[in-house]
């Protein structure tokens, strides 16, 4: 689980930024209790967690914050020594020469950890890892530049032999990983497996990585899809056959892409597993919908957006539900009804549902997430936070509870009247009534 995340010099984000899952008193009853030390004492930590915010407020940008992190652990690795750093930095001030910053908190098999880096355009400037077995932080390793120092966790030969051939531009922890070294695979794998990421443009196709957890996860998937009333009774996922030249000049493609050092066995050994990874099992899906004469199917890039949104939702909520990952989703509410957007909530928020403290953190437009729902499942103070851009484009983010809302009050109009803050400033009244200015104007 995710206890908190912090970044600085990211895309809007400039100056540092940070959301946090501990539950506070305001959280009471929302919160899942998860061990986090070797005592066995445990801490409250949120299931769910909302960013609202006006268009272009910031709030997709701190998802990509986390979904960046996860992608440079899993694969900074690969790059060439030449590869310049895709970090992203504030663009609208002299912020570019500046370094950038990834913290994440979170917890592993019980063991609170905080591992974090620091990186310049060209290379990693700081890499650290800390556990907390009591209240107190114990290094595991910390890097400044080229220098490591270990914590008893890894006093033995073979991470200081994988720390020698560590690039400038590589993070220790993927080299570890790639270079087969178990010591640190529990950190490896909570990115890996742990988190997943579901942008706004993952819900227009359906990858082989989703075709791989809907075979797993069919029937669940199927059951929630009935509840939508979207008219699906089945889904069928067929081969199809690639032609043999387009998977000799794949593989050639990987290939050349691959550090040199590796040799032959290791390389073709690499080469399949990302030819099966990312390009095709040459797997597809189609939808067959309830009708007059039976059934009839569809390419599921053919279905309405609200019904692929739902579907590509289901099959990586209930695959986070099952080995209680992380699920971040930008635009929640893409083409969705705010009663399946609420679902959506209620699937993480209910413990019922959730019994191995799944976690989904999203950003949304959908205010109707601010009032209370029949059962009862509502957001509290704390997993409700609000992204705001000031006029010199640099992103903040602020939790509902710093505004200290009087119990019973309706948020959600609180919020559309702009008394929390994360709603677009309108300059010169409304766009409508511009609009309607312009057209007196031209007749």
């Amino acid at each position: 689980m995710i206890l908190g995340f912090r970044v600085c010099n990211y895309r809007s984000f400039r100056d540092e930024a940070s959301l946090s899952l501990s539950a506070t008193r305001l959280d009471q009853g929302v919160g899942h209790d998860v061990v986090v030390a070797e005592d066995g004492s445990t801490r409250d930590v949120l299931p769910v967690l909302a960013v609202l915010g006006a268009n272009a407020s910031g709030k997709s940008n701190i998802l990509r914050a986390l979904g960046f992190m996860r992608s440079l652990v899993l694969r900074s690795a690969q790059s060439s020594p030449f590869d310049r750093i895709p970090r992203d930095p504030f663009r609208f001030d002299t912020s570019a020469e500046r370094s950038s910053l990834f913290e994440l908190d979170f917890v592993v098999n019980g063991e609170r950890y905080m591992y974090g880096f620091e990186l310049g355009a060209d290379r990693i400037i700081g890499e650290w890892l800390f556990t907390y077995p009591h209240k107190r932080p114990q290094t595991v390793f910390e890097r400044d530049g080229d220098e490591f120092q270990f914590g008893r966790r890894l006093v033995g030969g073979s991470a200081r032999a994988v720390a020698e051939i560590v690039r400038p531009n590589s993070l220790f922890l993927s080299v570890m990983a790639t270079a087969k070294n178990r010591e640190l695979d529990g950190i490896y794998r909570f990115f890996q497996r742990g988190i997943s990421v579901l942008e706004a443009n993952d819900r227009s196709d359906f990858d082989q990585l989703g075709i791989q957890r809907l075979k797993r996860l069919r029937v669940q998937v199927l059951q929630l899809a009935a509840m939508a009333d979207l008219g699906i009774r089945e889904a069928k996922i067929e081969k199809v056959e690639r032609d043999p030249d387009e998977l000799d000049a794949m593989r050639a493609a990987i290939s050349k892409s691959l550090p040199n050092e590796l040799g032959p066995a290791e390389k073709a050994a690499q080469v399949q597993e990302i030819l099966d990874s990312f390009m095709d099992r040459g797997e597809v899906l189609e939808l067959i919908h309830r009708s007059g004469v039976g059934g009839s199917s569809l390419p599921f890039e053919e279905e309405s957006l609200g019904t692929r949104s739902w579907l590509t939702f289901l099959v990586y909520a209930l695959d986070a539900l099952d080995v209680g990952g992380t699920l971040i989703v930008d635009e929640l509410d893409l083409s969705l009804h705010p009663l399946l957007v609420k679902e959506a909530v209620g699937l993480f928020q209910s413990k019922r549902t959730n019994a191995r403290h799944a976690q989904l953190i999203f950003s949304t437009h959908d205010a109707t997430l601010l009032g209370r729902t029949q059962d009862g499942l509502e957001l509290s103070r704390g997993q409700i936070w609000f992204a705001e851009k000031d006029d010199q484009a640099r992103s903040s983010l602020t939790p509902l509870s710093d505004y200290r809302p009087r119990k019973g009050e309706d948020l959600q109009r609180g919020y559309l009247q702009g008394r929390y803050g994360g709603t677009p400033r309108m300059a010169r009244g409304s766009v409508s009534g511009a609009a309607t200015v312009g057209r007196d104007r031209d007749e």
